[in-house]
């Protein structure tokens, strides 16, 4: 036994240098985690509370937006100046050597498609919400919130802006099946967690159960492919058809609608 535990952190360090896998993440928002966050924390991470310096603390309001998409992007500038100066906002696509664009422009680019496009976007308005500390190691607390989770993942390739925008005039295409679905609901939650000393060793742990209230929910995804057709200027020409059987003869037909954006 003790011959197997001396093995195996050789064991993990040959599984982590020679099994190597890419993995994508975000935190959505760096200060959840810090040490001063307070009950905001506990929205993450229950147990963070536990760590917390004050005795007790009320929120009020706050309020967080998160957007992330793999579709189209800014070059060369940070979220700040480009709120500030969305005037200078140039698509990169209506440049080209004989019409360049200023020197501080900010230049909007997109995905070329090689990757899985998506987009997600996540609304959080906390409402009043309390913690305090009794006795040493335990904090208790209430939290409210109001929440929207709007997303769309695996767009077709050809959806990619480099390549729709090429297509050519009055010709369809055959665009796979897509979807995207949102959620709003509200949240009340109850919050605990517990300090644990054990000489010089800290553990925290924390429960946060809340009650989920759903106002209202969508989901839509196209059940076969769909014809997509660029006319001339900015109309488009959308084609989704479904096979079946007419009832009187059992003999198959195509169901097309019809939209124009």
């Amino acid at each position: 036994m003790r011959s197997f535990l001396a093995r195996s952190p050789i064991t993990l360090l040959f599984a982590l240098l020679f099994l190597p896998k890419i993995i994508f993440s975000q935190e959505q928002l760096g200060m959840r985690l810090e040490r001063y966050a307070g009950i905001y924390s506990a929205g993450i991470n229950p147990a963070n509370t536990a760590f917390t310096p004050h005795n007790w603390e009320v929120s009020l309001f706050n309020a967080d937006l998160f957007v992330e998409n793999s579709y189209a992007f800014l070059r060369n500038t940070s979220l700040q100046n480009a709120l500030r100066n969305t005037d200078k906002i140039v698509s990169l696509a209506d440049t080209s050597a004989e019409n360049p664009p200023a020197r501080d422009a900010i230049l909007q680019d997109f995905a070329d498609g090689s990757r899985k496009m998506h987009f997600v976007t996540q609304v959080r308005i906390a409402g009043p919400s309390f913690s305090f500390r009794f006795g040493e190691n335990n904090v208790v607390g209430l939290t409210t919130a109001f929440r929207t989770n709007i997303s769309a993942y695996k767009i077709p390739e050809i959806l990619a802006y480099p390549t729709v925008s090429d297509l050519p005039r009055n010709q369809a295409i055959n665009i796979p099946p897509a979807g995207i679905a949102g959620l709003v609901w509200g949240e009340i939650g109850l919050h605990y967690s517990r300090l644990e000393e054990m000489g010089d060793l800290k553990m925290a742990w924390g429960v946060s159960p809340k009650l989920l209230l759903g106002y209202e929910g969508f989901f839509t995804r196209a059940q076969s492919n769909f014809d997509y057709t660029q006319q001339n200027g900015d109309t488009t020409s959308l084609w989704q058809c479904k096979m079946g059987l007419r009832p009187h003869d059992r003999q198959s037909h195509r169901q097309c609608r019809r939209s124009k954006p």
